[in-house]
């Protein structure tokens, strides 16, 4: 039973990853580097 669970998450978690993906990619390319989410600036958030 709990695989039937965790195998939903799953299948559910690709389509909304990539679905996130491809906006981001759009609105990049849509305004430039406008967004700047350039791997440049992740220290940001990891430090």
């Amino acid at each position: 039973m709990t695989n039937v669970f965790l195998f939903g998450i799953v299948l559910g978690l690709i389509p909304i990853t990539l679905a996130r993906l491809f906006v981001i990619a759009y609105l990049k390319y849509r305004h430039g580097d406008q967004l700047d989410l350039s791997l440049n600036n992740l220290h940001l958030f990891f430090n």
